[in-house]
């Protein structure tokens, strides 16, 4: 029994002493690169609304608006971005490089087809908003 105890003595006094208390220091700063991008970029809000009988209206929510970066991309409908309006015909892009664009917004509204073809310029730092007013094609 007393050779037992002794061993088991012997065993925590090892690994109390084996472990080493180290002090807390202050971890060296981690390298994380911060590039400001706002000299490159601006934000694209649009209101899309469309006119039936000399009325002009909020877009139905779903509106198609799709962000082109040339008018023959439009015509190969190769947008580079493609969003859907809120019930109230807002949608918010958020951040685009600066850089002239076409906006393309269009919609069923009660079996009618309606769209609206805009240019728009993103500006660095600016928040653009861009009202569209869609028309019926006949």
């Amino acid at each position: 029994m007393k050779g037992l105890l002794l061993s088991l003595s012997v065993l925590f006094f090892i690994i109390f002493t084996a472990c080493e208390k180290k002090t807390e220091t202050t971890p060296i700063a981690q390298q994380v690169v911060i590039s400001d991008t706002s000299q490159y970029t601006g934000s694209l809000k649009v209101y899309v609304k469309y006119i039936s009988n000399g009325t002009l209206y909020s877009a139905p929510g779903n509106t198609t608006v799709a962000i082109y970066a040339n008018y023959e991309d439009i015509q190969n409908n190769l947008y580079i971005y493609r969003l859907f309006t809120d019930n109230s015909g807002f949608i918010n892009f958020g951040y685009f490089n600066l850089g002239n664009y076409y906006v393309k917004a269009e919609a069923y509204v009660n079996n009618q087809y309606y769209t609206a073809i805009n240019a728009i310029q993103i500006r660095p730092r600016r928040d653009e908003v861009l009202t569209s007013t869609m028309t019926l094609v006949p």
